[in-house]
């Protein structure tokens, strides 16, 4: 079992990490290369996996149309 990425954060980063965790809502962090880096536990529950297994997924995998978007989606430079 993967440990929760809030336990591994700087006390900082780890109080985001736990109101990330929180929002009752899924929601995905994303980097440039749509790579997730961060997935809550609604997120897990939406697309039927563990939030940690979500976390190195191409985002385009969970969500098809994300690629057909263009610059839209593509983070800000």
């Amino acid at each position: 079992m993967m440990p929760d990425r809030a336990s591994l954060a700087p006390p900082p980063l780890a109080a985001a990490a736990n109101a990330f965790q929180a929002l009752p809502e899924a929601a995905l962090a994303v980097d440039g290369a749509g790579q997730v880096v961060l997935a809550n536990h609604a997120a897990g529950r939406l697309f039927g996996y563990e939030a940690a297994l979500l976390v190195e997924t191409p985002v385009r995998r969970l969500i098809p149309a994300w690629q057909e978007r263009g610059e839209f989606w593509q983070a800000a430079d």
